[in-house]
């Protein structure tokens, strides 16, 4: 296999991946390098990486041709987007990469901007009969309690509230006047580690439970290879016509109904999870960028495995600079 170097754009710090990266690539003989490129100097990653470097902000002008610039220098033959900001510009520039033979693991910019967007995609599920919770109007002066209050567009669970009564509602209301509000699902909360090659199609599917959350972060999951919840999975993909890594976030509630809230197109933050259990996804693109269709695991993953994550830190010297770059 050809040396393929990816670059990890904003991976600020998710160590663990670049780790099950360098597993992978191990495994497989995999003679490419892991790059991480990030604009915060304090960013973990950049210590993990086999070599690192920092960017402007996506904001600044300047950011798309530090970025192009490395792409050159490094010989990169992917991107990986670890955040939706990095999703965003990647697909906003996308001609720009995939000119130069950069490939990106993003979907359309249509995509991107829909998933981006709580409220079209509430909108885009129900028109295409896939159960999602239902879009309540702000308006309404008599909904049904309780509800599900969350912003129209962000990442990582930050500012979501259960609107429990008209109190409750009028606080969220003054408050944070911009927040979606849905009706409250009832049930156990899923993320559904998602893998789709450059066409399209179908690869694998993992869903895990989150048994523990911390800001929107699953601290604590539990592997469960429910072949109907893989089937969800796969239907939400084709209708949004996702690629490469994605995280689909869902309740199942008493009934068996399962209702994606979320989809992010990007690794989920408990993907350590499922690639320990088996789901390969990095050998799956790394089979792929070498021409190879990527296939499942021959080995099914084995439902009720319980993974328990935990915080570790690297110390940055003043004297090795700002950041201490490799």
């Amino acid at each position: 296999m050809s040396d393929s170097n990816l670059l990890f754009l904003a991976p600020n710090w998710r160590v663990s991946l670049l780790a099950a990266f360098s597993e992978s690539r191990l495994q497989i003989g995999v003679k490419g390098s892991l790059l991480a490129a990030d604009s915060d100097p304090h960013s973990p990653v950049l210590k993990a990486a086999d070599r690192s470097f920092l960017l402007p902000l996506f904001s600044e002008a300047q950011c798309l041709s530090a970025v192009t610039n490395l792409c050159a220098s490094e010989k990169v033959r992917a991107i990986l987007p670890v955040t939706n900001k990095a999703v965003e510009f990647l697909s906003e520039h996308r001609s720009v990469f995939e000119d130069a033979g950069v490939h990106l693991y993003v979907p359309s910019q249509e995509t991107v901007a829909l998933c981006h967007d709580k409220e079209r995609l509430g909108h885009f599920l129900q028109s295409k009969g896939i159960a999602t919770p239902e879009l309540i109007d702000g308006a309404d002066a008599d909904p049904v309690f309780p509800l599900f209050a969350k912003r129209r567009v962000g990442e990582g669970g930050e500012e979501t509230f259960v609107v429990r009564d008209a109190e409750d509602l009028r606080y969220i209301r003054s408050k944070f006047p911009e927040h979606l509000l849905q009706g409250f699902i009832e049930g156990r909360e899923f993320s559904i580690d998602w893998f789709g090659d450059r066409e399209g199609r179908p690869v694998f599917a993992a869903p895990r439970e989150r048994l523990r959350v911390r800001a929107g972060e699953a601290r604590v999951t539990r592997l469960e290879m429910d072949e109907g919840l893989i089937a969800k999975a796969h239907a939400t993909a084709k209708a949004l016509d996702l690629r490469g890594p994605c995280c689909l976030q869902g309740i199942l509630d008493e009934a068996g109904e399962f209702y994606i809230t979320d989809v992010n197109l990007r690794f989920g933050s408990g993907i350590q999870h499922t690639i320990v259990a088996g789901g390969d996804i990095p050998g799956m693109m790394y089979e792929e960028l070498a021409g190879k269709r990527p296939e499942p695991p021959k080995k099914p993953l084995k439902t009720g495995t319980v993974m328990s994550r935990f915080s570790t830190g690297f110390m940055f010297d003043p004297e090795d600079g700002a950041s201490g770059l490799k």
